[in-house]
């Protein structure tokens, strides 16, 4: 019973949500346009919904399911196909993004330029985690997700201000205790890969955010 539970935090909490999750709980869907939901629903077909098919298809031809692709190598793989469909994420964002046009920046709750700092976030930290697969270190892919979206809501606070965030800091954090625990209990993972992952994401998210505001201003 305890090992399904550490289990069920892995799968619901699993790294591919957090991102799509994220975007969308920033979504303002009472004053979206057309353009806006076309926007959303390509970004989540390129960040979500294309990188689970290829895992699954990787898993399929490894003859496991995703949740024992485990080694460097094959996170290395999925952590590759999903850099190149985000790439054409952040393609697409930038388009809309030089194209100035109020219905897609206005889509959001919150400043469109936080949006775009989160993309470059996510995207420096996935190069990073590619990296270090590639290199055979098999630190946690769960502890360092959360611990970059933990760093990213801390980040957004600071520079920002903006309290309203609080909220999910808080529960990022807490949702990062759970999935820490569960890695720890359930997966092949050591304890240093676990603690490791999570603040190197933190870490390394916190960097890249603060390079583009620099570069921004």
């Amino acid at each position: 019973m305890f090992n399904r539970t550490l289990h069920l935090i892995s799968t619901v909490f699993h790294p591919a949500f957090i991102f799509p999750l994220t975007l969308l709980l920033f979504t303002d869907f009472l004053n979206i346009s057309v353009l806006g939901i076309s926007f959303i629903f390509f970004t989540l077909l390129l960040i979500w919904a294309f990188p689970v098919i290829i895992t699954e298809k990787i898993a399929k031809k490894e003859g496991k399911t995703v949740d024992k692709l485990n080694t460097p190598k094959e996170k290395a793989k999925i952590t590759m196909y999903s850099l190149l469909f985000f790439s054409l994420a952040f393609i697409l964002l930038e388009i809309f993004l030089l194209s100035k046009n109020d219905m897609v920046i206005n889509i959001f709750r919150i400043n469109f330029y936080s949006i775009f700092i989160l993309y470059i976030g996510i995207y420096v930290s996935s190069w990073f985690l590619f990296v270090f697969y590639s290199l055979g270190l098999n630190i946690s892919m769960h502890s360092y997700s959360w611990g970059a979206i933990t760093a990213f809501f801390y980040f957004l606070i600071y520079v920002t201000g903006n309290m309203e965030m609080l909220t999910y800091l808080f529960i990022t954090i807490t949702i990062s205790m759970l999935v820490i625990i569960a890695r720890l209990g359930y997966s092949n993972h050591k304890r240093w890969e676990v603690y490791t992952g999570f603040f190197t994401g933190a870490i390394i998210m916190i960097l890249a955010c603060w390079g583009i505001t620099k570069i921004m201003i």
